[in-house]
This record gives structure tokens, C-alpha cells and sequence, in this order.
């Protein structure tokens, strides 16, 4: 849409009148005077639309069909991953229609036959309208995925049944049927018909436009505009709530570590006795020790969150641990007087034998004690760790998504204070020039997100690699080194 009287002068010369182009004022800049001659702004076009935009478009949709076969093989179980499967469609049709804008501004492309020069008309018409449309389904989709995980950090209970998957596929079909609605009236004000060339002496297809065009124009413009600027806004005051959000919980973690280290060195000093773990929490958490007298081994971190909350919770509290101390003390007297009935160990062998391991037991409770805080924080830290990946990923997204759009936003609004700055308008060279440069920047936010994923998301790095056949290598090396090892 952007380009459409640039492509004015190539058609006339070939007889090819288009009655859809508006060119009221094109000519009136060349009289008045601009900052941009044609020749410059040829050179701009050719060098963004043609190069820069084309030669990332090749990467990008590599990149992005990439994306849905990783997203396809993850499946559907969590909405991020719907919504992150719909961002790397609407970014595959971004780049798409960015070739054909490419492909169509070839120097000589339309020159070549009538079907590339009706081509190049549906182009500018079809393809740059829905280009854009494509671009605001994307901004929306980014705008969902900020307030899943926003709402992932501040409600981390309520996050799955606000967002499930179905939701989100509703929220993402009716997001892209408004937007592709909207853009509805530019189709409405065009048709297909023929007109005949003197210069070819033929009849060819051609896009009429109808009279009715201009308010359409407005009409889509305006919704657009909209659309776009809800969006960039939505994505800001997510953001920035998922970055208040991120920081309040760090400090009350950081608050609840030291509450934790504090207690605990207020009952180490209380408790100068020996501490122990009572013995169903010990065979609970240690099932494969032998006898009681063997130290605590470290439990799996996916079972240490519920062995280490229920030992500290028993020995945080110093009545529970005196009055399991007074129940040992009981229960020692009751177990000697059976084994000497029993004919076991003399009382004074008892005593010799039990006097060393006194230092060592209390030793070994600390120790216990100790290296449950220690697996406690542990977990608490590794169940953590998707979180903030997950959210630093979308941190990112968000962060690469507003420096690509907001100059487009600026160029918006910069044609609606200044009407010379328009198309058509007396500085119209310089808005296409400037329109090239921040569809490049279009180009390159649908092209990144594979590098971001790549980098910020173990599975996903995990699956790529896979399906790429990455991992063989190292399959082969473990499969040959493996048996010589265990030798």
C-alpha cells in the first residue's frame, strides 16, 4: 500500500493506466520541491524492500517453519505453546508476503509479461493490506502471551485455569477474524477487470478502483491505527507488570532466605543437644539406609521439597525437639532392661560404648539438619528456574517486538500531524524511504524469535537439535566411549 505511485511512472510508460492508484498530488512534490529525489528514493526502495527484506525473508521463514514443527512435536498442552505455535504462523505469513513485496519491486519484474505486471497491482493492493493485518495479529498474540505469563508470575495458582489451551486458540481465532475483517473495506473498494494497451495492443487484467475507495481507506485505517496502538500499549503495561512482579517476588525471596538462616542459627544455638529426625520422617526420607546409625543421605531434588519441609517443620519448633528428646531419653532404659533380660550387653558396656558416639551423634544431627535447609533451598531454587527463563524469554520477545514496531507507530503519527509528510504529500519520497527502513525492522522482529527460543529454552533446544540430527554425534561418541569406559 505504501509503494503504489512508485510504480505509477512503470506503468504509464508501458500504457498501463491504473485507475485503483490516487494520483492526486503525486506530481505536486516534483514542482514544490522535496528533501528526496526519485532517483534516492528508488535507490532506498531497492536497497531495503529488494536486499535487506528479502535476503532475511529466506531466513526468517526457515526459521519459522522450523518453530512450528518444534511447537507441532511439543503438542498442545499448555497454552504458551499454542500461542507461541500461532506468533510463528503470523510471522511465517509476515515474511511471505515480504518476498512477494520483494519479488514485485525487482527493477524490470513487472516489465517481463502482463501476468507479472497484474501481479505486482495485486501486490499493492492485497498483499501490503494484508501484510499489515498479519503484522497487528502478531502484536496481539505477543500482547497474550505478556498477560499468561504476568499473570503466571503475580497469580501462579490461577494461571492455569484462566489460561488453558482452548482459551487461548478462541482468544487467537477471534484476535485474527477481527483484524482480517478490518481490512475488509480496501478489498471491498477494488475489483478485477480488463483495460486495453496501446503499447502491447492487447487487453490485460487489471484492478479497477471504485468510487466508494477513499472513505473504505479511512475506514480500515483507522481500525488499523487503533489496533495497533491498543496493542503496542497492552504489551508496555504488561510488561512492566511482569518486570514489578519479577522484582517483588526476588526480594520476598531474598526476605524469606534470611528469616530462614537467622532461624536457623537462633535454634542451632538453643538446641546444644543433639538433634535428630524423628524415625518415621528419617525412613520416609531415607529409605535405602541401612541402620540408624549411618548418616542421612541426600534424598532426589523431586522428593526433597516434601522430606525437607516436613524435617524442618519438626525441627524448627524447640518444644518438638525437647519433647523428642525426653521420649529417646525414655525409651533408652526400656530397651536395655529387654536386652539384658535377654542376655544381651552389660549396662557399663552401654555406657563405654555410647560415651564416644555422643560428640558424633550431635555432630551428625547437625550435619542432618544442615543438609536438609540446604536441599530445602535447593529445590525451592530449581522450581523456580523454568519460571524466570520462561519469563525472561518473554521479556525479550516483548523487548525486541516494541523497538521493531515503535518507529512505525511514530511514522504514524508523524503522517497524521503533518499532512505534507503523507504518501502522496510533498515529502511523500521521504516517507517510502523511511517506510523501508522500518519494514526492515518488521522483517527482522519475525525473524529473530528462533534464536531467542533457541537460547532461552532447553526443551526447545533439546527437540531442535534432535530433529535436526545434532545430537548423533554425541550419541555415537557415548555409544563408543561407553563400553571401553566400564572396563
Amino acid at each position: 500500500m505504501f509503494f503504489i505511485n512508485n510504480s505509477v511512472n512503470r506503468f504509464n510508460e508501458r500504457g498501463l493506466a491504473l485507475d485503483f492508484i490516487p494520483r492526486s498530488g503525486y506530481h505536486k512534490f516534483e514542482e514544490q520541491g522535496s528533501l528526496v529525489d526519485d532517483a534516492l528514493r528508488d535507490v532506498f526502495i531497492y536497497i531495503t524492500y529488494v536486499g535487506l527484506c528479502g535476503s532475511m525473508a529466506v531466513g526468517g521463514i526457515v526459521g519459522n517453519i522450523l518453530n512450528i514443527a518444534v511447537y507441532w512435536k511439543h503438542g498442545f498442552g499448555e497454552s504458551i505453546t499454542v500461542s507461541l505455535f500461532a506468533l510463528s504462523v503470523s510471522d511465517l505469513c509476515v515474511l511471505i508476503l515480504f518476498l512477494w513485496t520483494g519479488i514485485c519491486l525487482t527493477p524490470g519484474f513487472s516489465s517481463v509479461s502482463d501476468t507479472a505486471a497484474f501481479v505486482s497491482e495485486l501486490h499493492f493492493v492485497v498483499g501490503g493490506s494484508q501484510r499489515m493485518t498479519f503484522i497487528r495479529i502478531s502484536l496481539w498474540i505477543m500482547v497474550l502471551i505478556a498477560a499468561e505469563r504476568c499473570t503466571g508470575i503475580m497469580k501462579p495458582h490461577n494461571v492455569k485455569q484462566v489460561f488453558t489451551p482452548v482459551r487461548s486458540l478462541v482468544a487467537i481465532l477471534v484476535i485474527s477474524g477481527v483484524l482480517v475483517l478490518s481490512a475488509l473495506p480496501v478489498y471491498l473498494g477494488v475489483h478485477v477487470g480488463t483495460r486495453f494497451s496501446p503499447t502491447t495492443n492487447n487487453t490485460r487484467l487489471t484492478l479497477l478502483r471504485s468510487h466508494q475507495l477513499p472513505s473504505l481507506s479511512r475506514i480500515s485505517i483507522v481500525i488499523a491505527g487503533l489496533a495497533q496502538f491498543l496493542s503496542i500499549f497492552c504489551i508496555l503495561a504488561s510488561n512492566s507488570f511482569l518486570l514489578l512482579a519479577l522484582r517483588n517476588r526476588r526480594k520476598r525471596w531474598r526476605a524469606r532466605n534470611i528469616a530462614s538462616s537467622v532461624l536457623y542459627q537462633q535454634e542451632r544455638s538453643a538446641n546444644t543437644e543433639s538433634i535428630s529426625v524423628i524415625p518415621s520422617q528419617q525412613s520416609s526420607c531415607n529409605s535405602n539406609t541401612a541402620s540408624e546409625n549411618e548418616p542421612l543421605s541426600a534424598p532426589d531434588i523431586s522428593g526433597a521439597r516434601r522430606c525437607s519441609l516436613a524435617s524442618l517443620r519438626y525441627t524448627r519448633t524447640n518444644q518438638r525437639a525437647v519433647s523428642t528428646q525426653q521420649r529417646n531419653a525414655q525409651s533408652l532404659p526400656s530397651s536395655s532392661s529387654t536386652q539384658n533380660r535377654a542376655g544381651g550387653s552389660s549396662d557399663a558396656e552401654k555406657v563405654n560404648s555410647s560415651a564416644p558416639e555422643s560428640v558424633p551423634a550431635q555432630a551428625e544431627s547437625s550435619s542432618h539438619v544442615t543438609q536438609l535447609r540446604e536441599i530445602h533451598l535447593t529445590s525451592a531454587a530449581a522450581a523456580t528456574v523454568p519460571g524466570r527463563k520462561q519469563s525472561k524469554m518473554v521479556l525479550i520477545l516483548s523487548a525486541v517486538t516494541l523497538v521493531c514496531f515503535l518507529p512505525g507507530v511514530a511514522m504514524f503519527c508523524a503522517i497524521l500531524l503533518e499532512p505534507k509528510f503523507g504518501l502522496t504529500s510533498r515529502y511523500g519520497n521521504l516517507a517510502r524511504s523511511l517506510w523501508g527502513f522500518v519494514s526492515v525492522l518488521e522483517v527482522f522482529n519475525a525473524s529473530i524469535n528462533i534464536a531467542v527460543y533457541y537460547n532461552m529454552s532447553s526443551r526447545y533446544k533439546q527437540t531442535l537439535r534432535t530433529m535436526l540430527g545434532l545430537n548423533r554425534r554425541t550419541w555415537f561418541r557415548r555409544a563408543r566411549v561407553g563400553p571401553i569406559a566400564t572396563l
